[in-house]
């Protein structure tokens, strides 16, 4: 077997990058993406798949880590180093490490055999021979009891980040490489647009040209479901429910809640706005039939915010009842321009002078996280953290 990476020094490494010979340009890596996924050598350059460019990308940034990291690399990357290592071997030891985390997980070599799908003396053996390519004790075995030797403990604790990422790069990959066109569907809260939102997308399109953005604005409801049913990608919206587990639930920033408010009425005189001067105004909200009663307990319950309610389906709907003086609209301050023509916008405060503040995030399902959305996210938490 090929030594392993980190044991050859920095120069030994690049010039090996240099000088081995070329990869064939029909040689595949499908064993470990699933696609079809050409690797070129550095030396023959030819125009790179979205795929390729990926996996090159976020390869290179493991290439310094530990031998953990080098293993993967192996498998994924067999053009950086020894050329000579069979791709049975490469996924063997992936395997390995995979076997070895799950019985230090399950501490049991039995449960662990069960979650793997092999037999006990199979996983016995994967992990004996582990130890044997790394000429190290991982595990001190006791009759029927085990222990992590420092060794064992080291690679336990420094494997996990780093198999979880080659899965993220290895899924991202096939998703890239079996798009046949790339996309970004976000959806945001309806009248929660500003000019913060408007400069991440335009700043993002300009980086990402090769990606297809698309930008629809839903209510609360409906970015829960877009986003459940995989039909968002990405949700701009401030927090409503509970943080789930199964979502990346990233905070952007604390936003003030505004009222808009009819140029009309005696309050547009003011520079801000109690919650108790507005309980008697109606609370116009934007809503289905099916999604009313929902919208009516959270504004009621949870931000204090009016008595009488007053539903519309749109945005438009919601401004043009606004300049009418039917009542108020609550806006997040992102970046908002001028008092649009016959509105007043103002700060919303409560009895004790506090400002009533929005936790504005971003959410996506983690199965789904990809380079493109963590991009997106962090020009505009660039955007709204900036001055203004």
């Amino acid at each position: 077997m090929a030594r392993l990476f980190p044991v050859l020094p920095t120069w030994y490494r690049w010039w090996r990058m240099l000088t081995v010979p070329p990869l064939p340009l029909a040689a595949h890596c499908s064993c470990w993406t699933g696609t079809s996924l050409r690797l070129r050598h550095l030396k023959n350059w030819a125009p790179l798949t979205e795929a390729e460019t990926y996996a090159w990308r976020f390869g290179l940034e493991l290439i310094h880590a530990d031998f953990t990291v080098t293993t993967l690399i192996l498998f994924a990357f067999p053009h950086i180093i020894e050329w000579n290592m069979r791709e049975e071997e490469k996924e063997t030891m992936l395997k390995q490490l995979k076997y070895f985390m799950s019985v230090a997980d399950c501490n049991s070599f039995t449960e662990a055999a069960e979650q793997c799908f092999i037999s006990q003396s199979a996983i016995s053996q994967q992990i004996s021979a582990l130890e044997q390519d790394l000429g190290v004790l991982l595990i001190k075995r006791r009759k029927r009891k085990f222990s992590l030797t420092p060794a064992g403990e080291y690679l336990y604790h420094e494997s996990r980040g780093l198999l979880e990422q080659a899965e993220a790069i290895r899924r991202e990959t096939v998703r890239i490489g079996q798009d046949a066109e790339l996309r970004l569907r976000i959806g945001y809260l309806e009248g929660y647009e500003g000019k913060k939102l408007q400069e991440a997308i335009y700043e993002f399109t300009a980086a990402y040209p090769e990606v297809v953005l698309s930008v629809t604005k839903y209510s609360h409801e409906d970015l829960y479901l877009k986003v459940s049913n995989d039909e968002i990608d990405l949700v701009l919206s401030y927090q409503r429910r509970a943080f789930q587990e199964k979502y990346e639930n990233y905070h952007l920033q604390y936003v003030p809640c505004l009222i808009e408010i009819s140029a009309h009425n005696k309050l547009a005189q003011k520079t801000f706005a109690y919650v108790e001067e507005i309980k008697e105004i109606p609370c116009i909200l934007i809503a289905k039939k099916e999604q009313r009663e929902l919208e009516r307990i959270f504004y009621q319950n949870t931000l204090g915010i009016g008595r009488h309610f007053y539903f519309v389906e749109s945005a438009d709907d919601a401004r043009l009842s606004v300049i009418g003086n039917r009542g108020f609209l609550t806006v997040a301050d992102i970046g908002l321009d001028n008092d649009p023509p016959g509105l007043k916008r103002l700060p919303l405060l409560r009895g004790d002078h506090t400002p009533i503040e929005l936790n504005y995030c971003a959410f996506w399902k983690k199965e789904k996280s990809n380079y493109y959305i963590e991009e997106f996210v962090s020009s505009i938490k660039n955007k709204m953290t900036e001055e203004k």
